[in-house]
């Protein structure tokens, strides 16, 4: 007769707490998905679409299609997938739709953190947590290559601590996800380097079983295992149209950007250090600092278990983060799961300490309650523009194209005028140009550093500026057209120069664009006929 009463009692406990957990999955899915619904304004993401359309008439690209520069060279396309998946996005359903896309890639991301973090001890800080980590990223949240990486990541976190508690056969998945991911960007590596600091983890425990000196708490180390995943998902890292030369590319890559000048970590915004005191973003760094602090903090309050993947894997992406503004997902994501394993583990070995009220508040109610809070103010603050500022990533919310990133009517007036040829451009402006003008127009510069490499992007930069640098790749390639955004304030020395150079006619001018062509033979009759006599005042 007595049951009855205390099943009930377990029965609502039981509701309680999974309605609790819906609440915090459905209010950080609707934070994530305001976040990340803005319009699309990337400077990559237009030739990313461009390209994914020339993929599905032509194939995969072996050289590259758009510039003059690198007309005819070897070009490792490792997001080929990624552009065939936004592409075909695209044609269902527009501009519009994938903003959505994006906005639903963000929403699902951030539900899978939250189930890679949900220690049943520690989730009211998770959740809070999560929050912050949120806040930090949101620069990051583009329709690019990233976001799968970004995915994958959660995924195989997720695969391989849930392999940890018990063993399963989903951990055989992860080559095949790894196969997926070296086909959708190029930071794919960072696979198998969170195999590897599991795999090390499994020889350190595997090492210390029989002496007790270290225990893993989990199942029994069996590293044999994960050397074998490890192999066959390197393996699975070379099924790519480019098989071997697309292994070595992301090797490439780095010693080309770690062995140049020092030109990308200081003027490419992706590349520049987190703490920097040329282009500081006090917004960020501050929630960056909160979970680099509390994660940190954790290993302190659990030092009596040791977990060496994350030994090594937290001050790796700690580092990246802090070299690279455009690593911080990476150490967002991991400082999660750092915090909420140390923290649960040290909540669990006090848990008599628990049951009081106050402990109740300050580990579940009081963390809720100032997540929901956070919540709330950055989906307010995102949808009344003002959130987009603070982080300096100047998002617009809403969906379609942000147009005025772009030279939308300079392009049309190109267009309108029947122009073709070789124009020289800023690499903002690339993509654009590529997606509207491939194949009558060959751009200049884009952001493509695997091809035109760091010297490549530096020349194009100074170019802008010096006139000098800018005659000289004049000389070289014999621009047809000069297509300059006026809002980038070292460019209007240039804009001076060729307002004075006879052999440059001003032909279109708008609020942020000016459109010059050469004046030659060919190009005679349209100098004479859309020639325009400008005086500009920057004041």
């Amino acid at each position: 007769m007595g049951s009855g009463p205390k099943k009930v009692a377990m029965k609502t406990q039981f509701t309680d707490r999974a309605l609790f957990t819906a609440v915090l999955f459905l209010s950080l899915a609707a934070a994530a998905f305001v976040l990340g619904l803005h319009q699309l304004g990337d400077d990559d993401f237009l030739w990313h679409l461009k390209t994914g359309q020339l993929i599905l008439q032509q194939g995969v690209p072996k050289v590259d299609p758009y510039s003059f520069r690198t007309s005819g060279k070897e070009w490792i396309d490792a997001q080929w997938l990624f552009q065939v998946f936004i592409y075909s996005g695209y044609r269902v359903a527009g501009f519009r739709g994938l903003s959505v896309v994006l906005a639903g890639m963000t929403a699902l991301l951030w539900l899978l953190l939250f189930a890679l973090v949900r220690d049943e001890q520690a989730r009211g800080l998770s959740f809070l947590l999560a929050m912050v980590a949120l806040w930090t990223i949101s620069p990051r949240l583009n329709l690019r290559p990233e976001m799968f990486t970004y995915l994958l990541t959660v995924v195989f976190l997720i695969i391989l601590e849930q392999d940890r508690k018990r063993r399963s056969k989903f951990i055989f998945l992860l080559p095949a996800l790894q196969a997926l991911w070296a086909n959708l960007e190029g930071l794919w590596p960072v696979g198998l380097v969170i195999i590897a600091a599991y795999f090390a983890e499994e020889i350190f425990f595997a090492s210390f079983a029989k002496s007790g000196r270290f225990s893993d708490p989990a199942s029994p180390a069996r590293p044999q295992r994960l050397l074998l995943v490890l192999i066959v998902c390197a393996l699975a890292s070379v099924l790519t149209p480019y098989h071997f030369r697309g292994f070595f590319f992301p090797i490439t890559l780095l010693r080309q950007i770690a062995g140049g000048s020092d030109f990308a970590r200081q003027d490419i915004g992706e590349f520049y250090p987190l703490f920097s005191r040329t282009i500081q973003v006090p917004f960020i760094a501050l929630p960056f600092l909160v979970l680099a602090i509390v994660s940190g903090l954790s290993f302190v309050l659990n030092r009596g278990r040791v977990r060496p993947s994350q030994w090594l894997l937290w001050p790796l992406f700690l580092y990246l983060s802090v070299s690279a503004r455009r690593n911080i997902p990476f150490f967002c994501i991991y400082s999660l799961l750092v915090f909420a394993t140390n923290f649960g583990e040290w909540l669990r070995s006090i848990s008599r300490l628990l049951d009081s009220a106050r402990a109740k508040f300050m580990l579940q109610i009081f963390p809720v309650a100032a997540g929901l809070g956070l919540s709330l103010f950055l989906v307010i603050a995102n949808i009344g523009g003002k959130f987009n500022a603070w982080n300096k990533s100047f998002h617009q919310f809403g969906t379609g194209l942000q147009t005025t990133w772009y030279p939308v009517e300079a392009s049309d007036f190109l267009k309108r005028i029947g122009w073709k040829g070789k124009i020289f451009n800023q690499m903002g402006t690339g993509g654009y140009l590529v997606w509207e003008g491939y194949p009558d127009w060959k751009i200049y510069a884009d952001g493509r550093l695997e091809l035109y490499g760091v010297d490549g992007i530096e020349t194009s930069r100074f170019a802008l500026s010096d006139y000098m640098i800018f005659s000289t790749e004049d000389l070289r390639w014999q621009f047809d057209a000069v297509l300059l955004d006026t809002r980038d304030k070292p460019v209007r020395r240039l804009i001076d120069r060729l307002l004075l150079n006879p052999a440059w006619a001003p032909v279109y001018h708008d609020r942020y664009f000016m459109v010059f062509l050469k004046d030659t033979p060919a190009q005679h009759s349209l100098v004479e006929k859309y020639g325009l006599k400008i005086r500009v005042d920057w004041r």
